[in-house]
């Protein structure tokens, strides 16, 4: 790995990431073709795809801004005995509301490991060290000091 070209190293890099998010397109297309209630014509099906891909997107990043910004709001309400409006899902809320959907239309469980599948994959592109989005701006920072430095060995540990 760290004799690969920069080119390489960000591909393996990056591949776990989009990995996850073809796999959400895949699931979510799963659940147009077999669902009742959607669109299953082939364009019905891609549009719907891309569509909820893009919603599940912008929604995790807007959460973890949410997250981020009102974290001393939530843990004031919490430390004075308030319950707040939106609360984080534990893992037992996670299983009560799969145990929900498998009580229902059960094809909707494809959805949720798609919504799984598409935030890991936007959460991982973070550009935080040790998330693989860290580590591409590791290899980036790499492309762009060499060429300032004029030196194409340069390598960031």
């Amino acid at each position: 790995y760290r004799a690969a070209s920069r080119g390489r190293r960000l591909a393996v890099i990056l591949a776990g990431p989009v990995s996850n998010l073809l796999l959400a397109l895949v699931l979510f297309a799963l659940y147009a073709v077999t669902s009742p209630t959607v669109d299953a014509s082939p364009a019905g099906v891609v549009l719907g795809s891309f569509d909820l891909l893009w919603d599940v997107t912008t929604g995790t990043l807007h959460s973890l801004f949410t997250l981020v910004t009102g974290a001393g709001d939530y843990a004031a309400a919490v430390a004075g005995g308030q319950a707040p409006d939106q609360r984080m899902l534990s893992v037992v809320g996670g299983a009560q509301v799969t145990d929900q959907l498998l009580a229902g239309e059960q094809g909707k469980l494809l959805v949720m490991a798609g919504l799984f599948s598409a935030s890991v994959g936007v959460l991982n592109l973070l550009p935080v060290l040790p998330l693989d989005g860290g580590h591409a701006v590791v290899v980036l920072a790499e492309g762009v000091l060499s060429r300032i430095r004029r030196r194409p060995t340069l390598r960031l540990d």
